[in-house]
């Protein structure tokens, strides 16, 4: 079985500037409410902390009262009589010795509200890191979802045009022309609902980061990350490490130093008071010295009998503590399933995509083969459009399963509790040991069956080419026009006068490119096409914005599967840079972004 775990997927020389997942997850740390209000009672509890450690020290306070008087007699006013003034001053003195532990519980339950606190933030941290990764990997898997469609609508526009060729010279029936009219319709189809699936996903992660953002700029890096030998051993550290059993322990301390505060009702107060009184300091009388006292003591207070109302509260906060216990199985409970169904996904999902790999090629083959006897005439229009189907069909089931590995992989991460530590600190190290085998031996063919022409798809409607007739309404001319034809001359004549850098810039989306190499200067960039004597071929161009980067891109290539195999041909020295083979048009837009800025 498979031991490491995908943590991000293979780093594209692309993304070296650009929106990853740690750097829009610390946008969603910044932006949750509820993150956000549990950092703040971390704040709050501190101040609790402080105010419990005040409890046993003493208090001094200072009174003063300054009064003037008058007594009359037989009258409703004070028209007669001696105004008497007099005024007072005292310093209190009140230091506990004894309050039945009520302070010292007192710190103790705050200190543990503090700890408890912490993990409830560790906890709200990690569900948004999974709910942030689960929108996040949405916006990949739906722009793959939407970059097949694309090729699936193309596909059915073929099957269409054929179709009408084949009735135009006789060969073909109406069934077969009105069948690949629904075919292409309902590529159509699939292919807008995959636009508006893509579109909400978008909207669904920049919820989270509340900031605009360029999709193409989504990273689908690799590092391999182990997970435990078994779902036994990761239960075992998920049950001593999650954030949410965590808060459950700590929240029975707290109850049982808030049951033994509240015992302090059962105990007596006792307190040293002191007092010094100063009177009529300023308004002595005349022939009489201000009067001053002072009075040290011990003073105890003892509750007798209540109604029984403090035994009633003690045995309300062991029914509290009962209550806690109950809870530490429910987080036990909770973390087992969740693990369960992660770890679930993570070894399905592995297997299911190592049997999809190689059933996409054969899909491929059959329906390579089964168009080139559609042309020869020895199979049916119907043999066709099923062959595409199931080959569109296999292919989207390969891209899901891709990402919902990918997904499983952060959801085992959540379940053991240390998803957003993961995606804060990227930390490379083993925590199970060294055995480990390469997940890339599970998705390495991934990049190349997914790389799709979907930049066109983001900005703009999917242009449509006008089906070549309405069926036996407008004549098809199969050879081209002079017109056509000297058109094409000329600009072939055109283009070999061109620079590659023209070349490339002014290809049609259709072809495709080698992305070889990048580097961090331009100068390494020309060093690098010139030893490798590739200068005809290639071009080196700046992308990036905060931090920029020179990206080199080799080749232009009529079909993908061109462009593959001159990167397998290429030599040594430039394998080791990773080359990639890309539609050209999604380097013509990143081209455009950071070098014809207006």
């Amino acid at each position: 079985m498979i031991k490491n775990i995908l943590v991000f997927w293979v780093i594209l020389s692309s993304s070296l500037h650009a929106f990853t997942l740690k750097e829009g997850f610390l946008k969603t740390l910044n932006n949750d409410p509820e993150v956000q209000v549990k950092e703040n009672d971390l704040k709050k509890i501190k101040y609790d902390i402080d105010i419990a450690n005040g409890l046993m020290y003493p208090t001094l306070d200072l009174r003063g009262s300054v009064n003037n008087s008058r007594t009359s007699t037989n009258s409703y006013t004070p028209k007669n009589g001696d105004l008497t003034s007099t005024d007072e001053y005292s310093l209190n003195l009140n230091q506990p010795l004894y309050d039945g532990f009520e302070a010292s519980y007192e710190k103790q339950l705050q200190n543990n509200r503090y700890e408890s606190a912490q993990y409830y933030l560790k906890e709200a941290q990690n569900a948004l890191a999974l709910t942030y990764t689960q929108n996040y990997i949405s916006v990949l898997k739906t722009k793959d979802m939407m970059s097949l469609s694309s090729e699936s609508y193309q596909m059915s526009e073929d099957i269409y045009n054929k179709t009408v060729r084949k009735v135009e010279r006789g060969f073909g029936t109406k069934l077969e022309f009105e069948r690949a009219k629904g075919n292409l319709e309902e590529s159509s189809v699939n292919l807008a609902v995959d636009r508006l699936s893509f579109h909400d996903a978008v909207q669904s992660l920049y919820n989270h980061v509340q900031e605009k953002f360029d999709s193409t700029e989504l990273v689908k890096p690799t590092f391999t990350y182990n997970l435990p030998h078994s779902e036994e051993e990761a239960l075992s550290f998920a049950l001593a490490n999650h954030p949410s059993m965590l808060v459950s322990l700590k929240n029975v301390e707290v109850a049982m130093a808030e049951q033994k505060r509240d015992l302090k009702s059962f105990h007596p107060d006792v307190n040293l008071v002191g007092t010094y009184t100063l009177n009529d300091a300023a308004h002595k009388e005349k022939g009489v010295d201000v009067s001053n006292e002072y009075q040290v003591g011990i003073e105890i207070a003892y509750n007798l009998y209540n109604g029984g109302k403090d035994d009633a509260s003690n045995k309300k906060s062991l029914q509290t503590i009962k209550e806690k216990k109950i809870l530490i199985q429910k987080s036990n409970q909770e973390i087992s399933n969740k693990l369960a169904l992660a770890w679930n996904s993570y070894t399905l999902n592995a297997e299911k995509l190592e049997r999809l790999q190689a059933f996409v090629k054969t899909r491929r083959l059959v329906l390579d083969t089964t168009f080139e006897e559609f042309d020869l005439g020895t199979k049916d229009l119907g043999s066709v459009i099923d062959a595409h189907l199931d080959y569109i069909s296999t292919k989207r089931s390969m891209i899901s399963t891709t990402y919902d590995l990918l997904l499983a992989h952060f959801r085992v991460l959540e379940a053991i509790g240390i998803l957003s530590d993961e995606i804060l600190k990227d930390k490379r190290e083993e925590i199970w040991g060294k055995n480990k085998i390469d997940i890339d031996s599970v998705v390495k063919n991934n990049t190349d069956e997914l790389v799709f022409s979907y930049n066109t798809l983001q900005n703009k409607e999917l242009t449509k080419e006008e089906p070549l007739l309405e069926y036996l309404e407008e004549p098809v001319t199969s050879e081209p026009a002079k017109s056509d034809v000297a058109s094409v001359t000329q600009k072939e004549e055109n283009v070999t006068n061109l620079s590659f850098k023209e070349k490339f810039l002014q290809a049609p989306q259709e072809k495709y490119t080698i992305n070889l190499a990048t580097f961090l200067t331009q100068e390494s960039s020309e060093r690098f096409i010139n030893e490798n004597n590739i200068t005809q071929d290639s071009f080196a161009f700046l992308f990036g914005e905060e931090e920029q980067f020179y990206k080199v891109m080799y080749g232009i290539f009529d079909t993908y599967e061109e462009a593959k195999k001159a990167k397998h041909n290429l030599r040594q020295e430039l394998q080791k840079s990773g080359p990639r083979v890309e539609r050209i048009t999604i380097k013509q837009n990143l081209y455009k972004k950071y070098n014809e800025k207006e």
